[in-house]
């Protein structure tokens, strides 16, 4: 018998499909903004000033941290809430609102403790912007072809991300964009926490471990390396008396 197909349906299942690759790249251009203002104020000789008046280098990333961490919540809360509420896609409304917060949550504290690792690097503040938006872009849709590339089916547990792709932190983060996305285009989306791959919660503990290596890392690189103002530490500066 003909039937007259539900056009809202295929929109929004086209939508989800277009959002593996979008949804992930909207999220992430805070992690050029804290970049371009950590290099600026190094470039402008504010970080320098505050140390000469007796500020500590961990009370400035400390301080930072949170900031942009309050920043990017109220950011990706609205976005959250803008998906949920005013366009009412299915993938913001239909999937497992705890994996989506542990996802977002961990993957914001990864772009601040990026910035602060890249940000050890640079001393021009265009250039960080550069670098910034290219990471962001760029990287995300190499990241997301590479992804489908890898498995379409991700419900067979054999068709997991490779794990070495664990060690960069925007691989697992698209990961389980694509994944929530997917299930929403082709299929039902996983609501229920039973439902939830078991690569999900990889993904979500390799973001928050990830967060916590490379800001170790960027408080031990902004010490040794030498930067345009101050005299680097020697890299065993940890182990001496």
């Amino acid at each position: 018998m003909p039937f007259m197909p539900n056009v809202k349906d295929q929109a929004e299942k086209l939508t989800n499909s277009i959002g593996e690759v979008v949804y992930p790249i909207m999220i992430s251009l805070s992690l050029p903004i804290f970049l371009y203002t950590l290099v600026l104020e190094k470039e402008q000789k504010l970080v320098q000033n505050m140390k000469v008046n007796g500020m500590q280098d961990i009370n400035y990333q400390l301080t930072n941290y949170v900031f942009n961490f309050i920043q990017y919540s109220i950011t990706a809360a609205g976005y959250l809430g803008f998906g949920r509420y005013v366009t009412r896609l299915s993938f913001f409304t239909e999937s497992n609102e705890l994996c989506l917060i542990l996802a977002f949550g961990g993957w914001g504290l990864c772009q601040i403790s990026m910035s602060f690792f890249f940000a050890c690097f640079l001393n021009n503040s265009q250039t960080s912007t550069m670098i910034g938006y290219g990471m962001t872009i760029l990287v995300s849709i190499i990241c997301s072809t590479l992804l489908m590339v890898r498995g379409i089916n991700h419900r067979d547990e054999e068709e997991t991300m490779y794990e070495y792709l664990h060690f960069y932190p925007i691989f697992p983060f698209n990961r389980i964009v694509f994944i929530f996305a997917d299930q929403c285009a082709w299929d039902k989306c996983i609501h229920s926490y039973d439902n939830v791959p078991g690569e999900v919660f990889r993904c979500i503990r390799s973001l928050y471990i990830a967060a916590f290596v490379i800001m170790v890392l960027a408080i031990y690189l902004n010490q040794v390396i030498p930067q345009q103002y101050g005299i680097p530490k020697h890299p065993l500066f940890i182990i001496e008396d």
